[in-house]
C-alpha cells in the first residue's frame, strides 16, 4: 500500500493499484478474458528484475501488474 506522507491523497480514480503476480502473461490474459483491456503491453526489464504491464478493468480503472524476474 502506498501512503502519501508529503502530499495530499489523490482523489478517487487518480491512484493506480498495483499487484505482484507470479506470471504477468497469465494475469494479462485473465484480465482480457474477464472483459478488461491492455493499456500498456508487457515490458520486460531483466536489468531491473521485473516485467510490468498496465491493464484496465471493464469500468476503465487502471491497474499495474508486475512480475519479478
Amino acid at each position: 500500500m502506498w501512503r502519501y506522507i508529503e502530499r495530499a491523497t489523490p482523489p478517487p480514480g487518480e491512484a493506480v493499484l498495483g499487484f505482484d503476480v507470479p506470471d504477468v502473461e497469465a494475469a494479462v490474459r485473465a484480465v482480457e478474458a474477464a472483459g478488461g483491456t491492455v493499456d500498456t503491453p508487457i515490458d520486460r526489464m531483466p536489468d531491473l528484475g521485473f516485467a510490468v504491464a498496465f491493464v484496465k478493468d471493464p469500468e476503465g480503472h487502471l491497474i499495474e501488474i508486475a512480475q519479478s524476474l
